[in-house]
C-alpha cells in the first residue's frame, strides 16, 4: 500500500494555489481570478470524465510558466511604470491606435516587448497579455526617465503587432521592387559571383522581410520612428546615448535587429523630415567616427548591399507613412516650446510622453545633479496621484 493516497488533482490544486499566491490582493487579481475560473473548469472536467489527465498536466505546466512570466512585485516602480504605459496608451489611442487592452510593466535586464497567451479551455478565445520589459527592477532608484523614450519604441511594437498589415503589407511592396532590381543586375554573373549574388539577395529578403514576429530589420526601424515620431529629439537623445558605448560594434549583422549605422541613418533621414535636423549633430558625428574607427573593416561589400540606403530610405519613408495612418501622436517643436515655457513656470508636466520630453528638457539646461533632484520630485509627485 502507497503511504499517501494522492489525489490525481494534486498538481492543478498546487498550481491554483500559486497563483492566489501570487495575484490575490494585487494589481492583477483580476487575471489571477481568470486563471483560477479556467482551473476549476478543468478539475470539474476531469471528474466528468471529459479532461484527460495529460491535459490537466499541460495545463498545470503553462500554469507554472504564466506565474514565472508576469510581473513578481507590485511596488511603487510598478505602480509609475503602470501609470506611464497607461497614460501614453490613452494618448495613442485617442487618435484611434487601438493598443492592447492590457500592457503591463515588467523588471528586465533589458528593454523589450513580450507577449502572454493566457490558456483557454473549450471553445474560449485566447486572451494575451502584452509586457513592456523595463530594465531595473521594481525600485523607484532604478528609473532613468532619459532612457524611457524606449518606451515608445517598445509600445511601436504593441501597435505594430495590433494593426499588423498597415506597414508589413507596404513595405513588403518597396521590398520586392528592391529585390527585383538586385535580380536584374545580377542577371550577367556567373559562376561564383552568381552564387554570391544569389546569397545575397536570399540574406536581403530574410532581414528585411517584415514577419509577423517582428525578428527583422524593417520592423525595428518602424519602431524607431515610432518612437521619433511621438517622443522628437528625447528619442534621438536616447538612441545617442546607447551608441557611446565604445564596445558596440555599429556594422555588426543579426537577424532581430539592424546594425547602429543602419539604424541612425534611418533616424536621421526621419528626423529631417519631421524638423528635427538640428538635433542630429551628435548622431551625424558618431556616423563619421565609427568610419575612422577599427568598427569600419565590418563594412564589408555584403554589408553595403543589406544596408543599401534606397532600401533604409523605403523602410523609413514607409514607417512615417505608418505612424500617419495610425494617427499617432505627433512631436512638433511648436509641442517643444510650449512645454519649454510650461517647465520655465515650475509646472509639472503630464504623465506620459510631456514626461519623458520633460526629462529631457530639464537635463538639456541642467546640470546632473540639478536634473535628478528634479527627476525625483517629479516622480514622487506623480506617484501620490496614480492608483491602480
Amino acid at each position: 500500500m502507497p503511504r499517501r493516497n494522492r489525489d490525481k488533482h494534486d498538481r492543478l490544486s498546487q498550481a491554483l494555489e500559486r497563483v492566489g499566491r501570487r495575484f490575490d490582493q494585487t494589481p492583477l487579481s483580476c487575471i489571477g481570478s481568470k486563471l483560477k475560473e479556467i482551473v476549476r473548469d478543468v478539475q470539474n472536467g476531469l471528474l466528468t470524465g471529459q479532461v484527460a489527465q495529460e491535459q490537466a498536466n499541460k495545463l498545470a505546466d503553462y500554469l507554472e510558466g504564466i506565474v514565472e512570466r508576469l510581473p513578481q512585485s507590485f511596488g511603487d516602480r510598478f505602480r509609475f511604470d503602470s501609470g506611464m504605459i497607461a497614460a501614453i496608451a490613452e494618448e495613442w489611442n485617442a487618435g484611434g491606435t487601438q493598443l492592447s487592452t492590457m500592457l503591463l510593466p515588467r523588471p528586465s535586464p533589458e528593454w523589450g516587448h513580450h507577449s502572454v497567451a493566457m490558456p483557454t479551455y473549450s471553445e474560449q478565445a485566447a486572451h494575451v497579455i502584452d509586457l513592456i520589459l523595463m530594465p531595473g527592477e521594481d525600485n523607484l532608484d532604478d528609473i532613468d526617465l532619459l532612457a524611457y523614450p524606449f518606451l515608445g519604441h517598445e509600445m511601436g511594437h504593441n501597435a505594430l503587432f495590433k494593426h499588423e498589415g498597415i506597414f508589413s503589407d507596404a513595405f513588403g511592396q518597396r521590398l520586392q521592387q528592391h529585390v527585383n532590381a538586385m535580380l536584374r543586375q545580377s542577371l550577367a554573373d556567373r559562376g561564383t559571383a552568381k552564387i554570391k549574388s544569389k546569397e545575397i539577395v536570399e540574406q536581403t529578403r530574410k532581414v528585411w522581410n517584415a514577419t509577423s514576429n517582428h525578428f527583422n530589420w524593417a520592423h525595428e526601424i518602424a519602431v524607431d520612428l515610432i518612437a521619433l515620431w511621438t517622443c522628437g529629439p528625447a528619442y534621438l537623445a536616447t538612441f545617442n546615448d546607447v551608441l557611446d558605448d565604445p564596445q558596440v560594434d555599429p556594422y555588426q549583422v543579426g537577424q532581430s535587429h539592424p546594425p547602429y549605422e543602419v539604424r541612425a541613418r534611418a533616424l536621421i533621414q526621419a528626423a529631417e523630415a519631421l524638423g528635427w535636423s538640428g538635433q542630429c549633430q551628435n548622431l551625424s558625428e558618431t556616423i563619421q567616427k565609427w568610419s575612422r574607427s577599427e568598427w569600419h573593416r565590418g563594412k564589408n561589400n555584403q554589408y553595403a548591399a543589406l544596408a543599401s540606403p534606397a532600401l533604409v530610405a523605403a523602410c523609413a519613408d514607409t514607417a512615417l507613412k505608418t505612424c500617419e495612418a495610425l494617427r499617432l501622436p505627433k512631436c512638433t517643436p511648436d509641442a517643444v516650446k510650449a512645454l519649454s515655457q510650461k517647465l520655465s513656470r515650475s509646472g509639472t508636466p503630464e504623465l506620459g510622453s510631456e514626461l519623458i520630453l520633460a526629462a529631457w528638457l530639464v537635463r538639456e539646461s541642467n546640470d546632473e545633479p540639478a536634473y535628478v533632484e528634479w527627476e525625483k520630485a517629479v516622480i514622487r509627485s506623480h506617484l501620490a496621484e496614480i492608483t491602480l
